[in-house]
């Protein structure tokens, strides 16, 4: 289950295709894609599965490439990880 790092978060929407995340904190910002920013935004509310933010990404944008969309996914998951702003436990 990814969940976020921390509770203090405050996330700036999509600007020209990139989200602003802040760590209340830390004190860190960091200039992230729309998608990142929307895997943020969900994981505000409730932790979650891979299966469950790529099914919330593709409904997010409907018509678009499911496989590139689950690649990209992947990828930001990792960034994010990366950056220590989501951790993924065992359930």
């Amino acid at each position: 289950m990814w969940h976020l790092t921390t509770d203090t978060l405050l996330y700036v929407p999509e600007l020209d295709g990139q989200a602003v995340i802040y760590q209340i904190a830390s004190g860190d910002t960091h200039l992230v894609s729309a998608l990142a920013g929307q895997v943020m935004l969900h994981l505000q509310s409730a932790a979650a599965t891979t299966d469950t933010l790529r099914q919330h990404i593709v409904n997010c944008a409907p018509g678009q490439d499911t496989l590139e969309l689950q690649q990209t996914l992947t990828a930001t998951l990792g960034d994010l990880q990366q950056l220590d702003l989501i951790a993924d436990t065992a359930v």
